[in-house]
């Protein structure tokens, strides 16, 4: 790779920015230059003349890309920079570690892809773990099992069905219901005993009968005596 400076001239200033210039930003950004073409730097400028730094392996190649993807009253020209004597080129070197690591990381994960390739060429184990699955799949102890199981659920559906239809399941539930609705209604008549029977309870049920019916209500003692024993003063 040989780093290079690119300088873009202008013929004449129109703009602050030229539109060559955001021309090839909004190439480089959406990375639609070629792949050996690497931009690490792009200088735009308010005059005629801006600048952009590359890394390539033929300045050439790249003279001849911006004269045809650039070309909107623009002149190239391309200059290879001595790095030895430059300053201020970090990120230049950050970018070019950058990609040295990812192409390593490619690298490695081709190697290992082909390894794995070639391995299964060789013992063919997708075929045979497919061939593995589909034996399982059609096997009789699969389809056995899987008869037994949609067998055994549709005859307990069938049976909770038989049960919740039957005659005295329906009695009982009838039963049960009627029985705490009586029981609702007579313990209101229980607790508020002043009200009418209408009112302790819907569905007219017959009030109370016997000694609970006609029973005065008790009324608490009004006053009372301690006697000798139950006295706390006595010794």
């Amino acid at each position: 790779m040989v780093l290079v400076l690119a300088v873009h001239t202008v013929k004449e200033v129109s703009a602050t920015v030229p539109f060559s210039t955001i021309l090839l930003q909004d190439i480089v950004v959406h990375k639609k230059a070629p792949a050996e073409h690497k931009c690490r730097q792009l200088i735009p400028t308010s005059g005629s003349t801006s600048t952009s730094l590359w890394d390539t392996p033929d300045p050439a190649a790249l003279l001849a890309w911006l004269e045809g993807a650039v070309a909107v009253d623009v002149a190239h020209s391309v200059h290879e920079v001595q790095e030895e004597f430059a300053l201020g080129l970090g990120d230049v070197a950050r970018a070019r570690g950058a990609d040295v690591v990812a192409a390593a990381g490619r690298d490695v994960a081709d190697k290992t892809g082909r390894a794995v390739l070639d391995l299964d060429a060789r013992l063919h184990l997708s075929e045979k773990a497919g061939r593995a699955a589909d034996a399982v799949r059609d096997s009789a102890v699969t389809k056995s099992t899987v008869a037994a199981l949609n067998k055994a659920g549709t005859r307990v559906a069938d049976v909770t069905t038989r049960v919740l239809e039957s005659d005295r399941v329906t009695a009982a539930t009838d039963a049960m219901g009627a029985g705490f609705k009586k029981l609702g209604a007579s313990f209101t008549r229980f607790v508020r005993p002043g009200e009418p029977a209408a009112a302790a309870g819907a569905g007219g049920d017959a009030p109370l009968s016997g000694d609970m019916a006609t029973q005065p209500a008790t009324k608490p003692p009004t006053h009372f005596s301690l006697n000798e024993v139950d006295d706390p003063r006595h010794p």
